[in-house]
């Protein structure tokens, strides 16, 4: 009997270390500060985010990375802090085994992106990622480069596909359309309203995205073109008719429309959770869906900056005046200076992708890019 408790007892210990090592080896969040080659180091792990956040500091200047990573099991990722220092520029370059990073700078006092840093030494000191340039044209487009993008340009009758190996035309309207207010890009379709129709649209275009094949899809609700989309989520596309006050919801890979509003005559939208709001708000003002991001992007007086979530600085990622931010994705970003397209992201600092001249005249809801 003995023994039995003793086989019964070990048993029960070892069921209840291999539970404690399985508790401890999920994913959490934590914050911790720390030492490292004279600089302090504030380390968390936002575990919503699968984010990790740094900030180094010293002699007052906070240098802050974050990125996108599977949970470690280990803390102190740094293991060594590289620094560079001229006359104009100081920045440092923590090496983890763990984590890619890059280089994190100052000019004065103003955070900037590395490729900001305009001299031949700080570039012995850290090299960064490069690219091919393509060096094409397509339909008055001049390409520089795609970085494995794909890119969905409006041309008035439908769109001018282009990626690293393809140029082609996509083309489903008779008439031209100057505008393309109602289109919208979401993860794997891109939904565009019949212009053809007038005065309302029963029907909308659909291109996959990774195919680039197109179909035509007869809708049974009659849409007002004074609408607007507010995101998508979960496979479906979110629709506000302004005129008539209702909000569709609009799956592509299913083919199937669906009204949201309710009885008390409330629409929805997503804030990092469902909300309710009225139809006359969603109506008389244009909402968006929104969710917490690792990367934030603002455009303040034609200068665009990164701020991390919840970080403590923004940082400038390009010395350009900017005019419009055509999409985010992630940690990219596609933006608009003049007629030229622009790409950015940490790794890469900002690329030229390509230039258009009919941009200078009409870039709304124009470019698509994936």
């Amino acid at each position: 009997m003995k023994k039995k408790k003793t086989i019964l007892f070990t048993f029960l210990a070892l069921i209840l270390i291999i539970i404690l090592f399985i508790v401890l080896s999920l994913p959490k969040d934590y914050k911790i500060t720390y030492q490292k080659d004279g600089y302090t180091v504030e380390e968390k792990f936002i575990k919503k985010l699968d984010m990790y956040y740094f900030a180094v500091t010293k002699d007052d200047k906070i240098y802050e990375y974050s990125t996108q990573n599977k949970y470690i099991h280990g803390k102190e990722l740094i293991d060594e802090i590289e620094s560079y220092k001229s006359e104009e520029y100081e920045c440092i370059y923590f090496i983890s085994d763990d984590i890619d990073t890059v280089p994190v700078c100052y000019e004065g006092d103003e955070s900037i992106d590395y490729k900001l840093v305009n001299n031949d030494e700080f570039k012995e000191f850290y090299k960064g990622k490069d690219y091919t340039a393509l060096n094409q044209t397509y339909n008055r487009i001049d390409i520089n480069a795609l970085l494995d993008k794909k890119v969905l340009i409006w041309n008035y009758k439908g769109y001018i596909f282009l990626d690293s190996e393809n140029q082609s035309e996509i083309n489903f309207l008779d008439e031209e359309s100057y505008y393309n207010n109602l289109s919208y890009l979401s993860q794997n379709y891109l939904i565009t309203a019949n212009y053809d129709e007038e005065y309302n649209f029963k029907s909308v275009y659909i291109i996959d995205v990774q195919t680039g094949k197109y179909e035509k899809w007869e809708l049974k609700y009659e849409i007002s073109y004074n609408s607007y989309f507010l995101g998508d989520l979960d496979g479906k596309i979110y629709l506000i008719d302004k005129k008539n006050k209702i909000e569709y919801a609009l799956n592509p890979k299913k083919k199937e429309i669906q009204i949201i509003t309710n009885k008390s005559d409330d629409g929805k939208i997503w804030n990092n959770g469902w909300e309710s709001v009225r139809m006359s708000k969603l109506s008389s003002n244009v909402y968006s869906f929104s969710s917490d991001s690792i990367y934030n992007y603002i455009l303040e007086d034609d200068k665009l900056y990164l701020k991390y979530y919840k970080g403590k600085n923004k940082r400038l990622v390009s010395s350009k005046i900017v005019d419009k931010i055509v999409g985010i994705n992630n940690e990219n970003i596609y933006y608009l200076v003049k007629d030229h397209l622009y790409f950015y992201n940490p790794y890469y600092g900002e690329i030229l992708l390509m230039s258009y001249e009919e941009w200078n005249f009409n870039s709304d809801n124009q470019i698509f890019v994936y």
